[in-house]
C-alpha cells in the first residue's frame, strides 16, 4: 500500500468520524424533542384512555336512562288507558245515579199525592158515612196503589243496587 492510499484512507476514516461525530451530535439533538414527544404521546394515550372509558360509563348511563324513559311512557299509556277506562265509567254512574234521583222523585212526588188524598179521605169519613161503600172502593185503591208503588220502589232500589255492584265489579277489573 502505498503513501498516496494510506492517505486517502487515513482521510476517508476521519471523514467518516466526523460525519459519524455530526451523526452522534444529531442523533443526541433529536433525542430530546423525541423523548420529549413521546412522553407527550404517552400522556396523551392515558387521557384517550381515561376519556374512552368515561364515553363509555356515559354510554351505559344513557342507555340506562333511555329505557327508564322507555319504560315511563309506557307506563303512561297504560295509565292513560286505566284513566279513560275510569273516566268513562264514572260518567256512566253519574247518569245512572242521576236517572235514579229522577225516578226516587218521582216516587216522592206520587207518594206525596197520595199522602194528600188519603188526607182528604181521611177527613171526609166522618161527613160521607153514606158513601162507606165508595169510601172502601178508594182507600182499596190507595191501598193497592201504595203496594204498587211499593213494589216499583223495590225495583227500582233493586235495579240500582245490581247496577251498582256491576259498575263496581267492571270497575275493579280495570284496576
Amino acid at each position: 500500500m502505498n503513501t498516496s492510499e494510506k492517505q486517502r484512507l487515513i482521510s476517508e476514516v476521519e471523514r467518516l468520524e466526523e460525519e459519524n461525530h455530526l451523526m452522534a451530535k444529531s442523533i443526541k439533538d433529536l433525542a430530546l424533542p423525541i423523548s420529549e414527544k413521546s412522553r407527550v404521546s404517552q400522556m396523551l394515550f392515558k387521557k384517550s384512555d381515561a376519556c374512552k372509558k368515561e364515553l363509555l360509563r356515559f354510554l351505559a348511563t344513557e342507555r340506562g336512562l333511555l329505557n327508564e324513559i322507555h319504560f315511563f311512557e309506557s307506563e303512561k299509556a297504560k295509565l292513560s288507558d286505566i284513566y279513560s277506562q275510569v273516566s268513562e265509567n264514572l260518567g256512566t254512574n253519574i247518569s245512572l245515579l242521576d236517572s235514579t234521583f229522577n225516578d226516587i222523585g218521582f216516587m216522592k212526588g206520587e207518594m206525596g199525592a197520595l199522602i194528600d188524598k188519603m188526607s182528604m179521605l181521611e177527613g171526609e169519613v166522618p161527613v160521607k158515612l153514606s158513601n162507606v161503600d165508595s169510601l172502601d172502593e178508594k182507600i182499596a185503591e190507595a191501598v193497592k196503589e201504595l203496594k204498587n208503588m211499593y213494589n216499583r220502589m223495590r225495583n227500582i232500589e233493586k235495579n240500582v243496587k245490581i247496577k251498582y255492584y256491576n259498575k263496581k265489579k267492571i270497575t275493579a277489573g280495570y284496576l
